[in-house]
């Protein structure tokens, strides 16, 4: 985030960037900047037992007894999401700020003994 506002520092002050340009770009920073300090969290862990995460506020624990399989959904934009499906067809969407990268939470999952499936593309 210092990154970016040294840059549109820079270019208010070396290329006479308007203010209200540099003002208005800044202003998509301050969500960030809000999560620092507030001293938000995102984090997952996975255990032999359960899966367990946590996103600002919300947290959520799902026992790995209960999950039929975990589905990686690849959307269009690249990204993946992460699905853990319960015995019981119960969802549970697991926030993209807690999501490690995929290749290695999926590798952790089958050392779990976890069925994994793979979507290539989702539309939502």
């Amino acid at each position: 985030m210092a990154t970016v506002w040294a840059i549109l520092a820079a270019g208010y002050v070396w290329l006479d960037a308007e203010g209200w340009i540099v003002a208005g770009l800044g202003a998509f920073t301050l969500p960030a900047l809000w999560d620092i300090l507030a001293g938000r969290r995102s984090a997952l862990s996975l255990t032999t037992t359960e899966i367990h995460w946590t996103s600002g506020r919300h947290s959520q624990t799902v026992a790995l007894d209960d999950l039929a399989h975990v589905r990686l959904d690849r959307h269009w934009d690249g990204s993946v999401r992460v699905r853990l499906v319960g015995r019981d067809g119960q969802t549970h969407l697991v926030p993209p700020d807690a999501t490690p990268p995929h290749r290695d939470l999926e590798t952790a999952l089958h050392r779990a003994g976890v069925a994994v499936q793979r979507q290539p593309f989702s539309i939502f």
